[in-house]
């Protein structure tokens, strides 16, 4: 698809979104392995799209409309952070560092209704004190301040935001400008939930540093090196549940037109973990829109610590797996994700966590690298909690022909009378570890 098409359908799909109409409150989707009981229990929400997943292994909770793709506001800024941060840790960037910041990026150059930092003439402002412009006051202002200092421009800056999207496996998050004004900025809720609990990975100290700081304070007498024109200026972080519910720490809040009101949010209880996106809240006003983004958020975080707890998980050593005339006779499996050592399970649930590896009733040669051999599913109370892949870790070529016979009748021994066919996966004894 050409670059033009491409921003044609981008832009068809994002107008269908915002000219859709809003749907009633309804109750997000469990994942299929829970009980009747915990299903039920799923949080109606305002909404448009959402999604509860676990900070550390990504399992989903529930969901809304989770493939939906809305603009994501200032939640872009979240992107503009981390790229920020990841500059810093590779010695590109320090946030020390001390900079004038352009008049395109000064507050009085904004669009009208911007959420400001306040940049001015005469400012000079370290990096640390943009990065908490854009946490905390959501300016739009530092976000091109930001992109000006890292790549030169807006454009060039925006297309650092889809290099890294890329990297990252989520061709799902696409951005023109860094402060989330654009509506041709997109994301969908499950993509960035990915994104978010990655971001939380990488930068552990961001959520005190910068996401959970209630309030800022800029400019102050040291951004001026001559008389200091205008007074300070403090503002709240949009980010009520900061104030409302104690274990929330971040993320961040946006609003445009075009997408209604939007909230990534995370929290920490007993050292469990959930991340929640939350997209097109409707609100007549940024009053009502902020109540029920927050409703919403609360709603989620309450069900997501009442109805599921971390289970450690079976530690297993993977078998070889058999092949059928090849060069070698068996192969290794590799996980794909690598084995978890911790699983979601629903809290209160009896017993230890269990594991299956099922591998390919056969396989005959060739088997290519990356090729499915079969899983493990871990399970609890009888039920599949999560499967991962097991993928072949190398090549295994066709052997002479003496092997390539021998190979083909033991596995038409197999067809005829164990029945197997060769997509079938069949249960193998592990124990673990």
């Amino acid at each position: 698809m050409s670059i033009v098409r491409r921003k044609l359908a981008i832009g068809f799909v994002l107008l269908s979104c915002s000219l859709a109409p809003v749907p009633a409150q309804e109750a997000a989707l469990a994942p299929g392995w829970v009980s009747e009981a915990v299903a039920a229990a799923a949080p109606v929400l305002h909404a448009r799209s959402a999604i509860l997943v676990d900070a550390r292994t990504g399992t989903v909770l529930c969901e809304k409309r989770a493939d939906w793709i809305i603009p994501p506001a200032s939640l872009t800024k979240i992107m503009t952070i981390h790229l920020a941060l990841k500059a810093q840790a590779e010695g590109r960037l320090s946030l020390e560092e001390r900079f004038v910041p352009g008049p395109e990026s000064w507050a009085a150059n904004m669009p009208p209704r911007s959420s400001l930092m306040f940049l001015g003439p005469g400012q000079k402002v370290s990096v640390r004190e943009i990065l908490r412009g854009l946490a905390v006051s959501s300016g739009n202002d530092a976000a091109v301040a930001l992109a000006h200092r890292m790549a030169g421009s807006v454009p060039a800056f925006a297309e650092m935001m889809n290099r890294e999207a890329v990297a990252q496996g989520l061709a799902e998050l696409y951005f023109v400008e860094p402060a989330g004004l654009s509506g041709d900025n997109r994301i969908t809720a499950r993509a960035f939930a990915e994104f978010s609990r990655r971001y939380i990975a990488s930068w552990p100290s961001a959520l005190p540093e910068l996401h959970a700081v209630r309030e800022f304070t800029y400019p102050t007498e040291s951004n001026y090196e001559g008389p200091m024109q205008g007074g300070t200026i403090t503002q709240a972080n949009r980010n009520r549940l900061l104030w409302d519910y104690p274990e929330v720490d971040g993320l961040k809040t946006g609003y445009i037109r075009q997408s209604g009101f939007n909230l990534a949010l995370t929290a920490r209880r007993e050292g469990f973990r959930l991340v929640a996106v939350i997209l097109g809240v409707p609100g007549e006003n940024v009053r009502e829109g902020q109540e029920r983004f927050a409703a919403d958020g609360r709603a989620l975080l309450d069900y997501g610590f009442a109805a599921f707890a971390p289970a450690a998980a079976p530690r297993l050593e993977l078998p070889p797996v058999r092949v059928y005339g090849g060069r070698a006779r068996t192969l290794m499996a590799a996980a794909d994700p690598p084995l978890p050592e911790m699983v979601i399970i629903e809290r209160g649930a009896t017993g230890e966590v269990g594991a299956e590896v099922r591998i390919a009733a056969w396989l005959e040669a060739p088997v290519a690298p990356g090729e499915r051999v079969g899983e493990v599913a871990y399970l609890s109370g009888g039920r599949v909690i999560k499967t991962v892949e097991l993928l072949a870790a190398r090549e295994v070529p066709p052997g002479g022909a003496l092997r390539r016979a021998a190979g083909r009748l033991l596995v038409l021994m197999r067809r005829l009378f164990r029945g197997q066919s060769p997509g079938q996966l069949v249960r193998l004894e592990v124990p673990p570890l």
